[in-house]
């Protein structure tokens, strides 16, 4: 019932001075952060203006002020640290007994209101002045009023305040202090590893995933009581750098922000072969040295091995091979398998295996025929020799015979 009476002399009493303001008229809000609190706690104060010109032209020049019992309240800070919105500017600050004052202007006629005339102008009050704070001395439970008061000068002479709003606070000491903790209990991002490990106190990570890794899903909580932060939303990846913020608000509204950098790769150009394995027909391995730098390779078997098997693995993200695994019949003599490996951005290699496949083994009479048909022959030869060597050392020992024979009788003979 008070506020309306006074609500209600506020507006004859302007209507009183409508005359001398030459149409211009403004309209004051005020609002505050809590509307209860205890002793030595910080009160936040936003002042809102709303204001019009009958003829158009903008308004230079206005003060406005806040206004508070300096037994309950003092400023806990100055000008220096206000926030000014639209165009204005404060000038000198003015504390006064109860409270404080300061002078507005705009910049270069910047802020021109709407032609017509209202109390409340368009009735779309606009911040004005913000981050004023009020820290509430020792005093006893009660219920305290902050007013703004306002005014305008318009030729140099300040005049008469026309009208003013309040907030009641409630000044409550048994009232609880309120939870400050912004800290993280716990953080995951499936699938993906941070550095450094997560900790509570760390506030910045790094992170790299492969390319199908389109988005994460990150599951958090907040430590405090009645905290909030972001927690089960799905963040959405590009290639390259991704900056994703989580921050918590405790229950005071103070804040933390946790910072995570989240690199995505491209496409894996990587199409080399990680391994492969060679097997014959029984199952036994095939040794020759491999090397996924190395493409080309020269392999020889024994002619018992008419057939091998092959199993490979390729190393890149996402890549393939276009026969990953099969077998191979081999003739004799020379025989390519080749292996192709993709890259998930299309690039190929192509690794080639050349496998020789011995002829089959001969007999030792197939190995050394010609060295046998020597040796027979030399053996004949030899016998042959022998042979017509007797043949002739008999018939010169017949000879011999005869010989003798023939002197004995000639010797009888005479």
């Amino acid at each position: 019932m008070k506020k309306c009476i006074k609500l209600l002399f506020g507006l004859l009493f302007f209507s009183f001075f409508v005359p001398y303001i030459y149409a211009d008229s403004y309209g004051f809000y005020i609002d505050t952060d809590t509307k209860e609190v205890k002793s030595g706690g910080i009160v936040k104060v936003n002042v809102y203006v709303d204001s019009i010109s009958e003829n158009g032209e903008s308004i230079d020049y206005f003060n406005t002020g806040i206004a508070f019992d300096k037994n309950v309240f003092e400023l806990a800070n100055d000008s220096s640290d206000f926030e000014v919105k639209k165009d204005w500017f404060v000038g000198e600050l003015k504390k006064l007994d109860e409270g404080v004052f300061f002078n507005v202007f705009s910049y270069k006629d910047a802020y021109v209101y709407d032609e017509g005339w209202s109390i409340y102008g368009d009735g779309k009050y606009d911040l004005l002045v913000s981050n004023i704070k009020l820290r509430v001395k020792d005093v006893e439970n009660q219920t305290a009023s902050i007013y703004v008061t306002t005014g305008y000068d318009d030729e140099g002479d300040e005049r008469q305040v026309y009208y003013d709003t309040s907030v009641n606070i409630k000044i409550n000491n048994s009232l609880k202090e309120k939870d400050n903790d912004t800290l993280l209990s716990t953080f995951e991002i499936d699938g993906v590893e941070l550095d450094p490990k997560f900790n509570k106190e760390i506030t910045d990570y790094y992170a790299k995933v492969p390319y199908d890794k389109e988005s994460v899903v990150i599951d958090c909580t907040c430590e405090g009581n009645y905290c909030e932060t972001d927690n089960q939303k799905d963040y959405p990846l590009e290639v390259g750098y991704n900056n994703i913020k989580i921050t918590v608000k405790a229950e005071d509204e103070s804040t933390r922000v946790y910072s995570f950098v989240i690199i995505r790769e491209g496409k894996s150009d990587d199409s080399s072969l990680a391994s492969i394995t060679l097997k014959d027909m029984l199952g036994s391995p095939i040794k020759f040295d491999f090397n996924p730098k190395v493409v080309k390779y020269d392999i020889n078997v024994k002619n018992v091995i008419n057939k091998v098997s092959y199993t490979s693995i390729c190393s890149g993200v996402n890549c393939s091979i276009d026969n990953e695994t099969g077998e191979k019949e081999l003739i004799v003599g020379k025989n390519e398998l080749i292996i192709t490996v993709t890259a998930e951005d299309g690039n190929t290699t192509k690794y080639t295996f050349n496998i020789e496949r011995e002829e089959e083994e001969k007999s030792f009479i197939e190995k050394n025929l010609i060295l046998i048909v020597i040796i027979i022959v030399l053996v004949i030869g030899i016998i042959v020799t022998v042979i017509l060597l007797i043949k002739n050392n008999k018939k010169q020992d017949q000879m011999i015979d005869l010989i003798d024979e023939e002197d004995e009788n000639e010797k009888i003979e005479e």
